[in-house]
């Protein structure tokens, strides 16, 4: 066998490893790395009214919720479950709405996880 034929051998069979580990690697049945929890978009608050926008996929059953529980925070998170199948590849917007009792402008909000969620301030409006 030629030295061309070997070398060409090598990159076609180099090629197709790279190209099923990266298969492998977008693939929802096999986890490689634990994967990154999701994060809101967009989130407004009032002090009354929180206004979390976040993106999700065809095929996706989003959840998003709130926890008022902890006196001094407002807790929130975003539950995404993804349906097995093939799936258009479009991106969708949500928007979730919840009423918050009992705090104010200044109440931390954060991820179920503890990092921060930066919200955009906007005060009640009187009418």
């Amino acid at each position: 066998m030629s030295r061309r034929a070997l070398v060409l051998i090598l990159l076609l069979t180099l090629a197709l490893l790279i190209t099923t580990v990266g298969w492998l690697r977008a693939s929802d049945r096999i986890q490689i790395a634990e994967d990154k929890p999701q994060r809101f978009e967009s989130c407004t608050f009032d002090g009354q009214q929180l206004v979390l926008g976040y993106m999700y996929g065809v095929g996706e059953l989003t959840a998003p919720t709130v926890d008022q529980r902890p006196d001094d925070k407002i807790v929130v998170s975003l539950e995404t479950e993804v349906d097995d199948g093939m799936h258009i590849l479009i991106g969708l917007l949500g928007r979730a709405e919840f009423t918050i009792h009992g705090s104010d402008l200044d109440t931390p909000i954060e991820y179920a996880d503890g990092a921060h969620l930066d919200c955009d301030r906007v005060p009640p409006q009187r009418s």
